[in-house]
């Protein structure tokens, strides 16, 4: 019996994809699957994205058994916990893989929404590692290949105790997840003095669309498996030294190239398949041949022990997971994926499916299929970890909605790659190896910098002229001016709140209003006449910046908010605090000021803010910034020394803004100048812990989620916290 519950109410029932009665080897998407109940020493994970392997179809066809789950690799999180269990607790990111096609136990099986595990079979997933390459890892094929290397080939080398003396193997079906995997357990692509290698030279063959990627990981040489002549090109370039194959396709043609390939002495061959007896004792009998099964994992400490160890890689960024294929439709969807896999229509790829179940509107669909963004010569493409929402995610796509793009503006996450302009001594820390995920790009892998790897930064969403350059996505590339570095001891849910409001405001106070510079801790100056600025919504996210940098700028800051926040602008350095709500807000601020404020922000932008804006001004004049569309209409009678204006951020990227009008804009050159000077700012401000940390709430779902939270700004439910998501 479990001691620990979540503090939602787990469902009785489930689906589940099962082996059919008929046709026997079929599968079936079964609706009222039992969800199960821990032992005293296990837990249940709720499962969040399964990924696909031969072995799901091929062992319900060869291995027919009605009503058995099937599915072996997953990634989720642990809901419940066995009494005697404390390894994990509730809430751990969990990957790991099941028996599934199991007579033994009918219920072991990861296509499921949730399944309960032995905690011996479970790898920790780092925060930096998505529910989708965590089960492209799993551990279906991780366990296969450590077998295949390290048991039946009997390799003496290890990643914590290399070889001495360094010899070849043959990965054949390189571009596999097996053999991306087996490729790094073998080499990994780091400079000698941090890898962790088992000391093999590993040759590999896959069609040449994959070369670079298998070299990204390490492999030594690659060859065509489609060459007539595979084989015996293997052998020249080894020079008839090669001992080891380890055949990931074992079927005939690959037998066939791997034994042409090892060297006259002979060797081992190991396979990933039941072998054809009559076609190996027709081959050579110096050539010692064997399969293997990774599920005997499970059944031995030695394997057991692997668990910890692949984790323990994987936290320390020196094992990768295959390149993975997002696809839609989660559970219903897996049949057909497995379908694909069996007519071989999946290729360098891991099929992944998300199956968590996401609070939100059931008609929210996402696109798996975006190719991720191209990076320009001073880009820098980053792998999108938190996004927060902004009031502009829902407006944008309300007032100028842009069929196809992508959404979404203010975000953190950690570089992918540079391009070839981009570093200009801000990105120069690290060592540069090839991403195997973008393999055509530098990717900065050092471990021991994350202040180098995690960023922040803002993006024109909703762009007509970008559709791909919104943060609501799994990865986005970014002008390299604009990106900051998170400084030590910021979260990044932190860190994501930031830079759409610094990059507002800076283009509002200083590029615009023209106050001066802000510096971090600024000196208590006496309040004099003409120093106030308004800041009209206070308590608004952009509000509570904008107080703290016009005090930076040596100016008064004086604000606008409802009663219940007043304490908190004061805390944030407002010197005096007027509830807008009242008839005479306008006329206090005057009499509080002593008719002399010149500078004004409008943060809210209705026709109220509006009137009240202008009627707080000095009779001499002053500006007046709006941050949304102001209609000077709404004033019949304007003061013509008041100065009125408002922005729109996205002219700090030095492009045009193609929405409809009153949106639209040409590009504005100073504005871009301007931004990559202010951004220099900024970095100094956050670097200096300048700033309050805003409010935030962190919701579940995703990207899904995101969707949820837009329609809450929408509705105006989430006033003064910014909800922030985790991709």
């Amino acid at each position: 019996m479990a001691n620990n519950k979540t503090d939602e109410m787990l469902p009785s029932t489930q689906k589940a994809i099962i082996q059919a009665a008929s046709p026997p080897g079929s599968l079936q998407l079964c609706l009222d699957r039992p969800v199960p109940n821990p032992s005293p020493r296990q837990v249940l994970v709720k499962i969040a994205a399964v990924a696909l392997n031969p072995c799901d179809w091929k062992m319900p066809a060869r291995v027919p058994c009605p009503g058995a789950s099937d599915g072996s690799d997953f990634s989720g999180a642990v809901v419940q916990v066995g009494e005697h269990v404390t390894a994990w607790k509730i809430g751990d990111r969990v990957a790991g893989a099941m028996h599934g096609s199991n007579p033994i136990d009918m219920s072991s099986g990861a296509f499921t929404e949730y399944i309960v595990t032995d905690t011996d079979l479970l790898w920790k997933v780092p925060d930096f590692v998505s529910w989708e390459e965590a089960a492209a890892v799993g551990w279906a094929v991780v366990g296969s290949v450590l077998i295949a290397l390290f048991r039946a080939l009997n390799l003496s080398g290890s990643p914590e105790e290399p070889t001495q003396k360094p010899e070849y193997i043959l990965l054949y079906g390189g571009s596999t997840a097996s053999g991306t995997l087996a490729t790094q357990l073998l080499k990994f692509q780091l400079p000698l003095t941090m890898a962790l290698r088992s000391g093999y030279k590993v040759v590999t063959t896959c069609s040449p669309a994959n070369f670079e990627l298998l070299e990204s990981l390490g492999a030594e040489k690659c060859f065509d498996y489609n060459s007539p002549t595979c084989g015996q090109e293997i052998r020249a370039y080894t020079k008839n030294s090669l001992q080891y194959a380890f055949d990931i396709i074992t079927e005939a043609k690959s037998i066939a190239h791997c034994y042409a390939a090892i060297g006259r002495g002979g060797g081992k061959y190991v396979g990933f398949d039941v072998l054809p007896t009559k076609l190996i004792e027709s081959l050579r009998k110096t050539v010692k041949a064997g399969w293997v099964l990774g599920l005997e994992m499970t059944l031995l400490q030695w394997g057991v022990d692997w668990f910890p160890r692949i984790g323990n890689l994987i936290a320390a960024r020196k094992l990768k997971s295959h390149p993975v294929r997002v696809m839609e439709g989660g559970l219903d969807a897996v049949i057909d994926g497995l379908g694909d896999m069996r007519e071989k229509r999946v290729s360098g790829q891991k099929m992944v499916y998300l199956t968590l179940v996401i609070k939100g509107p059931s008609h929210i669909i996402l696109e798996v299929d975006r190719p991720v963004p191209k990076v320009g010569n001073h880009e820098v493409l980053i792998k999108v970890l938190y996004v927060s929402l902004n009031q502009c995610d829902a407006k944008s796509s309300d007032l100028s909605p842009v069929t196809g793009a992508t959404p979404g503006c203010c975000f953190a996450g950690e570089i992918a790659s540079l391009g070839s302009g981009s570093t200009e001594n801000r990105f120069s820390i690290g060592d540069k190896v090839r991403n195997p995920h973008f393999p055509s790009s530098n990717f900065f892998a050092s471990a021991d910098d994350e202040s180098y790897r995690q960023v922040c930064a803002t993006v024109f969403g909703n762009n007509p002229d970008n559709l791909n350059g919104g943060a609501f996505a799994q990865f986005v590339a970014v002008d390299a001016d604009f990106v900051l570095k998170i400084p030590s001891g910021m979260s990044l849910q932190v860190a994501s709140t930031f830079p759409l409001g610094l990059a507002t405001l800076g283009l509002a106070l200083y590029h615009h209003m023209n106050l001066a510079l802000p510096v971090p801790n600024p000196t208590s100056a006496r309040i004099k006449d003409d120093s106030f600025v308004l800041v009209y919504g206070g308590s608004t996210a952009t509000g509570r910046l904008a107080i703290q940098l016009v005090r930076m700028s040596g100016m008064t800051p004086i604000t606008t908010c409802s009663p219940h926040n007043f304490a908190l602008m004061r805390s944030l350095g407002a010197a005096e605090v007027f509830d807008y709500n009242t008839t005479t807000c306008a006329s206090n601020i005057r009499t509080y000021t002593n008719n002399s404020l010149k500078f004004v922000l409008d943060c809210i932008c209705d026709t109220r803010s509006i009137r009240i804006c202008h009627n707080t001004l000095s009779p001499t004049g002053g500006k007046i910034v709006g941050l949304e569309y102001y209609n000077p209409k709404a004033i019949p009678r304007m003061n013509k020394n008041i100065e009125t204006s408002w922005i729109i951020l996205w002219t700090i990227f030095g492009k045009k803004v193609s929405w409809k009008k009153p949106y639209q804009r040409d590009t504005q050159p100073n504005d871009y100048e301007f931004g990559k000077r202010w951004f220099k700012v900024v970095q100094k401000l956050l670097d200096e812990n300048a700033f309050e940390n805003p409010e935030f709430e962190e919701k579940e779902g995703g990207l899904r989620g995101v969707i949820q939270g837009i329609d809450c700004l929408r509705k105006g439910k989430s006033t003064g916290v910014k909800l922030v998501y985790r991709m």
